[in-house]
């Protein structure tokens, strides 16, 4: 894919210490953080085998071969797409039952949007595992009532927002989970608070899923 080489190169950026990219927009972000994490493992083994010596001799191997490159970021992909398959069995199986789980989860393994980004290093899969994620934890304090569940989802979703704002509407999902759970039997200064509290904890989710917006302000913000 055409966006793919930047995501990648990003994560090497990263790795030497640049923090100021201007491509993609929003970098860094939480998905080229984990890119780093699994081209800080192939370093680490390429100067243990003594390929490489220095984080700018490790970047010079994505021109002679990004093939490992490519292979591990899209691996993530695959298993970020592979995830939210099994997180969405969770979530349909606690509103409906095991056979309307397993076509739900049939429907979303053949989706052609869904399996054509788990095949590239793109952000999409990851977004999709988030945003499932942060339904199922919804659903869950729901049926519950245990407040951290709500607080994880409320900075699941400020993540996924932070990797396209697009992902926004999922904040519903814990709008809804709030209001089915509480209301009416308790206060509207008791439901108030707690919309609050889900609005700082998804701030706070945001600057995890795109802390460019501390790391790379300026260009942050012209990417917006």
């Amino acid at each position: 894919h055409i966006d793919e080489p930047a995501y990648v190169l990003a994560a090497l950026q990263i790795g030497q210490g640049h923090l100021h990219i201007s491509y993609p927009d929003l970098s860094p972000s939480l998905q080229e953080i984990f890119y780093l994490f699994l081209y800080g493992i192939m370093f680490l083994f390429d100067f243990i085998t003594g390929r490489v010596s220095s984080p700018t001799d490790f970047s010079r191997l994505y021109k002679v071969d990004p093939s490992p490159f490519y292979l591990l970021s899209r691996g993530f992909s695959v298993i970020c797409s592979l995830g939210a398959i099994v997180i969405l069995y969770q979530v349909v199986r606690r509103t409906h039952n095991i056979k309307v789980a397993v076509i739900s989860c049939f429907f979303l393994g053949v989706n052609f949007l869904d399996v054509r980004q788990a095949h590239f290093s793109e952000p999409y899969s990851l977004i999709s595992l988030i945003v499932i994620a942060t339904t199922f934890l919804s659903v869950y304090y729901y049926q519950s009532g245990k407040t951290r569940l709500l607080v994880f989802a409320s900075i699941l979703c400020g993540v996924a927002v932070g990797q396209r704002i697009t992902a926004l509407p999922i904040g519903l999902t814990l709008l809804l989970g709030l209001l089915l759970r509480n209301w009416p039997n308790r206060s509207l200064k008791f439901i108030i608070k707690n919309l609050l509290a889900l609005v700082t904890f998804i701030i706070i989710g945001y600057i995890i899923g795109a802390p460019g917006i501390l790391l790379n302000t300026i260009n942050f913000f012209h990417g917006l």
